[in-house]
């Protein structure tokens, strides 16, 4: 989980901030309303954590496409066909 994305969208961003703004100065929510370092209250601590994070974005892993693995598969089976056939 990326502190302060209450969204869960993978970014620290204007609808994180958003999210604070309408519960600073509430108590005894969680972090899904804005409160950062889980201390209860939604105050100026969090909105320190926020800010410091503002415009952060996960980085996204490679993901390979099906026929890659397709392919690689196909590859192998051939490669074992070919030494038993050489055997």
């Amino acid at each position: 989980r990326i502190v302060p994305d209450f969204n869960g969208d993978l970014m620290v961003n204007a609808t994180d901030l958003a999210i604070m703004k309408h519960s600073y100065g509430a108590a005894g929510v969680g972090f899904e309303l804005g409160d950062a370092n889980a201390d209860g209250l939604v105050d100026a601590t969090d909105l320190a954590i926020l800010k410091a994070s503002f415009g952060f974005e996960a980085p996204t892993g490679a993901v390979p496409e099906p026929a890659f693995a397709s392919m690689l598969l196909l590859g192998a089976g051939a490669l074992l066909r070919k030494r038993r056939s050489s055997v």
